[in-house]
């Protein structure tokens, strides 16, 4: 036990390492990484080996690391729904022994759900680089944490015993009053989950008058409004962060720059015409992801001062969830929902597009609706869509427990 809790401050430790690299050092290290990872899945995943070979990609043992990265631009990328469904002896690595692999299953809440498989070793990197983020971002050690999350976990970690890192899991499909009720009991110091599942704690905690140091949202689009509430709410810092369930945290929102980094010693980051973000992961061996689709568009901006990776200037939402204008123009969720949001009145929207050029806003009001403002806002837009109002006590939540701010049924 005293030597788990060693190694899990250790690991610590080295990945808090990797963000004081320069960016040459750092590109070094990719290329170093990104050519382990190719020649694995060359020699131990069925369905890489295949794609190489279908696409004359040929993966030598002695290629040099600096030609890496031309030969992963000929890979295809990788889409989610090309792995649902497959053999799972097409997908997972001839090393490992299935039975010892831990498995994991995304929400489902873009599509079917892939379940993905990792070792214990990639498994505990994966909650490193979580922990990482956290800590860049404000988060204290010695805090307790409740994740409000898409998963019912037993949290065993050793650095528990140690005062640290101590932290309960709810399910984000909870109901309300049983996420304020834990919170009561266990007095965390730090929130993390969905920021519209947060809003509803947070109405209700507010009148418990109880005190939360630092909010860390992840999974749904965080636009101004929202992170302005939650601000209020709870009157204490609010950082965002990037990930999925199946490549880990890839980004997180710095507690000093309130700038948001790409997590770059650990994943391989591409934009592809449209925008959308491409990651190779490096340390994830089960079930390698390889030039994966996350289908988020994404701006980015070169590194600052402050740490070697690129920066997220701003995510503009799902590809599948562009609302799509009478003449065929994309429109972001993000650029839309930051104009409903900001309107007052409005305690949650969520939009539904069921045709081109034509959407329903659905609302639950808080206080007195301004729908005067609210059509002058979208019509200065000149968006060049139709759309009603519908206002409603409540909005449901997917599977997931997400409150889905777009649902697009033409994409």
């Amino acid at each position: 036990m005293i030597i788990n809790k060693i190694h899990t401050l250790l690991r610590i430790h080295k990945a808090l390492k990797g963000v004081s690299f320069d960016r040459k050092t750092l590109m070094d290290f990719q290329h170093l990484k990104l050519l382990d990872i190719l020649q694995y899945a060359n020699r131990h995943i069925p369905f890489y080996r295949d794609r190489f070979r279908e696409n004359n990609i040929d993966i030598p043992v002695d290629m040099h690391a600096d030609d890496v990265e031309q030969i992963l631009r000929q890979i295809p990328v990788l889409q989610r729904d090309q792995l649902i469904g497959l053999p799972i002896n097409d997908i997972i690595s001839t090393e490992c022994a299935f039975k010892g692999l831990l498995s994991e299953k995304t929400s489902g809440s873009s599509g079917k759900r892939l379940f993905v498989y990792t070792t214990k070793k990639d498994f505990l990197w994966k909650n490193t680089i979580r922990m990482r983020s956290l800590l860049l971002s404000g988060y204290k050690p010695y805090w307790k944490r409740l994740d409000c999350g898409t998963y019912y976990g037993r949290t065993n970690n050793p650095a528990g015993n140690f005062m640290m890192l101590r932290k309960r899991v709810i399910h984000a499909t909870q109901d309300i009053c049983d996420a304020v009720s834990t919170i009561e009991d266990f007095k965390p110091h730090c929130l993390t989950g969905f920021p519209r599942y947060l809003q509803q704690v947070g109405r209700q905690l507010r009148k418990k008058n109880r005190k939360i140091k630092l909010l860390i949202t992840l999974g749904e689009m965080l636009d101004a409004a929202s992170r302005e509430d939650l601000e209020q709410m709870f009157n204490c810092p609010v950082r965002n962060h990037y990930g999925a369930v199946e490549l880990g945290r890839l980004a997180f929102e710095d507690y000093t720059t309130s700038e948001m980094y790409l997590n770059e010693d650990n994943y391989y980051f591409e934009l592809n015409e449209s925008n959308e973000l491409l990651v190779t992961a490096f340390n994830l061996h089960a079930m390698p992801l390889i030039r994966y689709n996350l289908r988020d568009v994404v701006e980015l901006e070169e590194p600052d001062d402050k740490y070697p990776f690129r920066r997220i200037r701003s995510i503009l939402g799902r590809s599948d969830d562009f609302i799509v204008s009478r003449s065929g123009l994309m429109i972001s969720p993000y650029s839309l929902g930051a104009i409903i949001s900001t309107c007052s009145g409005v305690k949650q929207y969520q939009v539904i597009q069921m045709m081109r050029g034509k959407i329903v806003i659905n609302i639950v009001r808080n206080g007195e609706l301004d729908t005067n403002s609210l059509t002058e806002s979208l019509n200065n837009q000149k968006l060049n869509i139709d759309y009603s109002v519908n206002i409603t006590d409540r909005i449901k939540r997917d599977p997931s427990g997400k409150y889905k701010a777009i649902i697009n049924k033409i994409a």
